[in-house]
C-alpha cells in the first residue's frame, strides 16, 4: 500500500489543479502542501533520519515545487511522484555532506 493511498489523487491529478497550480495559485498549493506534506516529510525523515533536515528539505522541497511547477508534466506521473523526485535531488545533495559531517542523528 502506497503512502499516498489516502491522499485525494482525483483532485491532484485533475488537469483543472494542475492548471491552477501553473498559475500560482496559492489556494491551490496550500492544497497540494497539505494533502502531501506529510507523506513527503515521512520519506524524507526516513531517509535522513534527521529531523532538522528532513524538516529542512521539505521546505525546499515545495519551494522548488513552487519554483519550478511549469516543468510538471502529468503524462509523466502523479503530482505526489513528481514531489518525492524533488525530495530524492535534495537528498542527493544533502546525504554527502551529513555523511562526510557525521551528523545524521536527530
Amino acid at each position: 500500500m502506497s503512502k499516498f493511498d489516502t491522499l485525494n489523487m482525483a483532485a491532484l491529478e485533475d488537469a483543472r489543479f494542475v492548471r491552477r497550480l501553473t498559475r500560482l495559485d496559492v489556494a491551490a498549493f496550500e492544497q497540494l502542501y497539505d494533502e502531501t506534506s506529510p507523506a513527503v516529510y515521512g520519506h524524507l525523515i526516513h531517509v535522513a533520519q534527521n529531523v532538522e533536515i528532513a524538516e529542512s528539505l521539505l521546505v525546499e522541497t515545495f519551494y522548488r515545487a513552487w519554483a519550478r511547477i511549469h516543468s510538471f508534466h502529468g503524462e509523466r506521473g502523479a503530482l505526489p511522484g513528481w514531489l518525492i523526485s524533488i525530495a530524492n535531488d535534495l537528498l542527493q545533495q544533502e546525504l554527502p555532506v551529513l555523511r562526510h559531517s557525521g551528523s545524521r542523528a536527530a
